[in-house]
């Protein structure tokens, strides 16, 4: 389960109000901010900014996030000689923040605890993480003790509603996508530069919709089969700092069968008819709503993995299976699986693809910025150790 902490309004306000002060990283103007920085030694929160790739300021649910993030973030800082080359995998410890807690303030993001300024003549790179407190049972985070970039490591929950849009990044800059190493001298002055982390979607979002349908009834099971379910994460940047290094390649049956497994979501969805617009083209009906997504490890789906989904149109279940290997679940995209119920046996599949975020842009009727695959179908017989359930017909 979710690690929740709940914070007293009181501190939130002191929070906002200092971040108000606070126009620069580590700094205030206010004498009074002065004063009692010099009574605390000169220890004081630390100040960064939060940018977040493909985002949508649509929804504020999990796995449909907004420009907003709700929960605090991790922080990462690692200050180093230049002599440590940051570079073909090298690096050093995190030896100034160790997964530090931030909270958004109202204008800037703070740290929850107070630091001294950092060690001169050095300098820093920052490395982030959302959403912070997970249980360490779903994010095992790299310790002290870790040479180079944070290493995550990633337990996707069986329950749908547990699941996170997990987001990580480090400082980059947007002009040539290289990393932002800052100088402690500068960072430690009255005149500190601005600190933005940016963050990406680590994860893939799945969601499930029918199209056509032949027989009206309810969707009680969606079941994706044999699907990567662990996994680590390296912040690390290749030898030109031109990309994280990412998630490591996996492939079944490769010593790691106990990581792969099944993904079911719990529905009781009623579907219609196959619905039609004027112009005679399908409308899509939704089968899970934003918390019910699935959010998963990017993959290359192997020759195990399949969709199952129990089907009720009255009376008994019915199972329909439809083959999706070889396609591939991408970082920070959004899949939309459209299942098209052809009979109580039959069942075809499409998967329409888009950047984390978007809706989908249409021309002529088409969609201009998706990839749209049509998938693998099986037929199936139906499953003899079906129960009957006669008060489920939608149409009583």
């Amino acid at each position: 389960m979710r690690k929740r902490k709940i914070y007293d309004r009181g501190v939130g306000a002191a929070m906002v109000a200092l971040a108000l002060l606070c126009l620069s990283f580590g700094s205030c103007a206010s004498e009074d901010v002065q004063k009692s920085s010099t009574d605390n030694l000169g220890r004081q929160p630390q100040a960064f900014y939060i940018n977040t790739i493909d985002t949508d300021a649509d929804g504020t649910t999990r796995g449909f996030p907004s420009e907003d993030l709700e929960e605090p973030a991790g922080i990462y800082a690692y200050t180093y000689v230049e002599s440590d080359a940051w570079d073909d995998s090298n690096g050093t410890p995190p030896d100034f923040m160790i997964n530090e807690e931030i909270q958004f303030a109202g204008l800037k993001w703070l740290t929850v605890n107070t630091f001294d300024k950092m060690p001169s003549e050095r300098f820093v790179r920052y490395y982030a993480y959302y959403p912070y407190g997970l249980d360490p049972e779903v994010l095992e985070l790299s310790d002290e003790n870790h040479d180079n970039a944070p290493l995550l490591v990633y337990t996707v929950p069986d329950d749908v509603e547990e699941q996170v849009d997990l987001l990580a990044g480090g400082c980059v800059n947007e002009e040539d996508g290289h990393t932002i190493v800052y100088s402690t001298d500068k960072q430690n002055s009255k005149d500190p530069d601005k600190v933005t982390v940016t963050l990406s979607h680590l994860l893939t979002a799945i969601r499930f919709q029918v199209g056509e349908c032949v027989e009206a009834g309810r969707v009680k099971k969606i079941t994706v089969t044999n699907v990567l379910g662990k996994n680590q994460y390296s912040l690390q940047r290749d030898a030109e700092d031109n990309y994280y290094e990412g998630w490591e390649v996996r492939n079944w049956g490769e010593n790691w069968d106990d990581d792969f497994r099944d993904f079911s979501i719990e529905l009781n969805t009623q579907i219609k008819l196959t619905q039609k617009n004027a112009g005679g083209d399908v409308i899509p009906q939704a089968v899970t709503d934003k918390t019910q997504w699935l959010m998963m490890i990017p993959q290359m789906l192997s020759e195990e993995s399949e969709i199952q989904v129990i089907y009720n149109s009255g009376g008994t279940d019915h199972v329909l299976t439809a083959e999706v290997y070889n396609y591939e679940w991408a970082q920070g995209k959004m899949v939309t699986y459209t299942l098209n119920i052809k009979s109580l046996q039959r069942l075809t599949v499409k998967s329409t693809v888009i950047p984390w975020g978007e809706g989908l842009r249409f021309q002529d009727g088409q969609p201009t910025n998706a990839t749209t695959l049509d998938m693998g179908a099986d037929f199936v017989e139906w499953d003899p150790t079906d129960t009957d359930i006669a008060s489920d017909d939608p149409r009583d």
